[in-house]
């Protein structure tokens, strides 16, 4: 896991734990987030693909954490690894902490992938 990082989009971040991995990006632009996290997935994929690992696509999902009550349910994105789509979730967990993606703060919208 130690060298994933270099594969990471620029305005993108990540938590790591053994084998579990978390990136986002938060943008006032959704499609600004879709492009920055599709680039760091298939950056992710060419990663694993050298050091032989293999990406559970079914384990894989996404949700958005938006400010924007209103149109918060109707983002519904084209996010891909390998060229397989990943399905969106209300409420995603990451090392057994379930997260509610109703944001109260700012006005941003975060995008957050689990694989």
């Amino acid at each position: 896991m130690n060298t994933i990082h270099s594969h990471i989009h620029s305005d993108t971040r990540i938590a790591c734990y053994a084998d579990d991995i978390a990136i986002w990006h938060t943008h006032r632009d959704i499609t600004t987030s879709q492009k920055a996290l599709n680039v760091t997935l298939k950056n992710i994929a060419s990663w694993a693909k050298d050091l032989k690992l293999s990406i559970n696509t079914d384990k894989t999902n996404y949700c958005v954490f938006s400010t924007d009550r209103k149109h918060r349910s109707t983002f519904n994105l084209d996010i891909k690894i390998n060229d397989s789509s990943i399905k969106r979730i209300k409420f995603p967990t990451y090392l057994g902490i379930t997260m509610d993606p109703v944001a109260s703060q700012g006005t941003s919208n975060t995008l957050l992938i689990n694989t």
